[in-house]
C-alpha cells in the first residue's frame, strides 16, 4: 500500500506470506463489490531454496533458506507443495467470506519449468524447457473453479491463448472487448462446446540471451519461420521435423493455413539478444492477422520500419 517494508520489518517473514497475506485483505474489503485480484506469484521460480515448512528440523532438515543447487529438485518440490498450500488459503478465505460461489479462480503459467528440473509425466522424464518454443517451455497449466458453474473433474483439451482471458472476463461482466486478439473461453469454463479456437501464434523476443522465436500451431502441428513443421503429440522434443514426402493432402492444407498466420507476423530481430542490446523493436503500427480461412490483404501495404536504435 505504497510503505516500505523495511528489512527490519521482514526479519523472520516469507515473501509469499505476505503477498497472500494482502490478497486475502483486499478480498475481504472488497467483498461486497465486484473486484478483480491478479496475483502473479513467486512462487514457483529460481532460485530454489526451502520453504517456511521445510527449513530447520522439518523432513527435508534443512538448516537454512539460503540456495542450494545439489537439492534443487528437493527444494522445487517444496515451493510446488507452498504454492498449494497458499492457493488454498485463497480459496478458504473465498468461502469463509460466502464468497467463493460468486469468484471465478484461473490458475496458470507463464512459461515451463525451468530446464534445470525433470520431472516424471505419463511415464517419460520431461526436461523443463523455460525460454524455448517447445511443449515443456509454452505449454502450461490452465485450472478453473468457480463453484457450482465449472464442472468437476472435466478435463478440457481446447487450445487457449494468454490474449483469450481478456475476452472471456469481459463476457463473464457483460463488458465489449474492445481492440482484442483474442476469443472467450467462457462456455468451455460453464461445461458448453463453446468455440474453441482452431490455432495460437507465438511471437517471443526476450532479452535474456536467448534466440527469438516465433511458431504457429493447431492442437496437432507446430510451424516454424524455417519450415520445419512438427508433429507435437507424436515428437514433443520436436527433434523430427516432418519431411515433405510424409505429408499427405489434409497435413499440406493445415501447413498453407499455418504458413499464412506466420506469413502476417512482424519481423524478428536477429541473433541472440541480451539485457544490454540497445534494438528492442516494437510493432504498434502492425494489423490485426487475419484468422485462417479469412480474406488476408497485402502485408506489404502495411509493413512498417522502426528505427529504435537511439532507444535505451
Amino acid at each position: 500500500n505504497g510503505e516500505l517494508l523495511t528489512i527490519e520489518a521482514n526479519d523472520g517473514l516469507y515473501g509469499p506470506d505476505l503477498m497472500c497475506d494482502f490478497v486475502c485483505d483486499f478480498i475481504g474489503r472488497h467483498q461486497d463489490v465486484p473486484f478483480f485480484v491478479y496475483y502473479p506469484m513467486l512462487l514457483v521460480h529460481d532460485p530454489f531454496v526451502p520453504t517456511p515448512d521445510s527449513i530447520g528440523d522439518g523432513a527435508r532438515g534443512h538448516e537454512s533458506n539460503e540456495p542450494d543447487k545439489s537439492r534443487r529438485h528437493e527444494h522445487f518440490a517444496a515451493m510446488v507443495e507452498y504454492l498449494d498450500k497458499i492457493v488454498g488459503r485463497i480459496v478458504d478465505h473465498l468461502e469463509s467470506l460466502g464468497q467463493l460461489e460468486n469468484t471465478l479462480i484461473l490458475f496458470t503459467a507463464d512459461n515451463g519449468t525451468h530446464p534445470s528440473i525433470t520431472s516424471g509425466w505419463n511415464g517419460q522424464s520431461i526436461t523443463g524447457g523455460k525460454g524455448g518454443p517447445t511443449d515443456m517451455g509454452t505449454h502450461v497449466p490452465l485450472v478453473a473453479f468457480w463453484k457450482g458453474k465449472t464442472p468437476v473433474g472435466r478435463v478440457c483439451a481446447d487450445l487457449v491463448d494468454f490474449t483469450d482471458f481478456y475476452p472471456t472476463l469481459a463476457e463473464l461482466v457483460g463488458a465489449e472487448a474492445i481492440g482484442c486478439d483474442g476469443q472467450s473461453f467462457l462456455p468451455q469454463l460453464l461445461g458448453a462446446a463453446g468455440s474453441p479456437r482452431s490455432w495460437v501464434l507465438c511471437h517471443y523476443q526476450p532479452f535474456w540471451h536467448r534466440e527469438p522465436q516465433q511458431f504457429a500451431r493447431n492442437q496437432r502441428f507446430k510451424l516454424y519461420p524455417n519450415g520445419h513443421l512438427f508433429d507435437v503429440p507424436a515428437d514433443l522434443t520436436e527433434q523430427r521435423p516432418l519431411a515433405a514426402g510424409q505429408l499427405d493432402a489434409e497435413v499440406l492444407r493445415v501447413r498453407e493455413d499455418l504458413q499464412r498466420l506466420l506469413d502476417q507476423l512482424p519481423p524478428l530481430p536477429p541473433g541472440m539478444q541480451n539485457r544490454e542490446s540497445i534494438d528492442r523493436p516494437t510493432y504498434p503500427g502492425w494489423p490485426a492477422i487475419s484468422p485462417v480461412g479469412a480474406a488476408v490483404e497485402d502485408s506489404e501495404r502495411y509493413r512498417v520500419d522502426f528505427d529504435v536504435s537511439g532507444l535505451p
